[in-house]
């Protein structure tokens, strides 16, 4: 297998929004463009669930937004997912990588956290099976979690993710 450059952090963009009425989606959803694509998946900082919305933008009217990349590889010290790996009774176990995300200027509460893939480098020898989930949420920063599992081998992910917080009149 060919080697592949070494990757790290991408650049951080913090941005406080202020939208009024109806033009508060087109107007977010305008940011989301310039920043990257954006899953819907959402997660909701109190509760913990995936919560999968398709105008979810509408109630962050003031909210304050901080979004940054990530990028990981088999070259990164604990990658694992490249490899398969068995417990004692011969079946193939989870494989995770966690990712610190730090916030650069402490939000005032836990905030919602998207994240979604961007570069996606995997094995075709078998099934790809792959989530990335979000954990430990805090106003200082998140973990993004990459896993496999079974008898698939992934080498490299990139992505980015969004953290929001909601105007504290909301």
């Amino acid at each position: 297998m060919a080697s592949l450059p070494a990757i790290g952090n991408g650049p951080r963009r913090r941005r406080n929004i202020s939208l009024n009425g109806s033009i508060a989606p087109a107007i977010v959803i305008a940011l989301i463009g310039v920043i990257g694509s954006i899953s819907v998946t959402f997660i909701n900082s109190a509760s913990g669930y995936l919560d999968s919305r398709s105008a979810f933008m509408a109630n962050y009217s003031g909210a304050t937004f901080e979004s940054g990349d990530f990028a990981a590889n088999f070259a990164d010290q604990g990658w694992t997912l490249d490899r398969i790996i068995r417990d004692s009774n011969g079946d193939t176990t989870w494989r995770s990588y966690p990712i610190e995300i730090k916030f650069e200027d402490n939000f005032t509460e836990a905030p919602q956290v998207l994240t979604n893939i961007t570069l996606f480098y995997a094995s075709n020898e078998a099934h790809v099976r792959f989530m990335i989930y979000v954990e430990h949420v805090e106003k200082d920063g998140c973990e993004l979690v990459l896993r496999s599992w079974g008898d698939s081998k992934i080498y490299w992910v990139e992505g980015s993710w969004l953290a929001i917080q909601r105007s504290p009149d909301r």
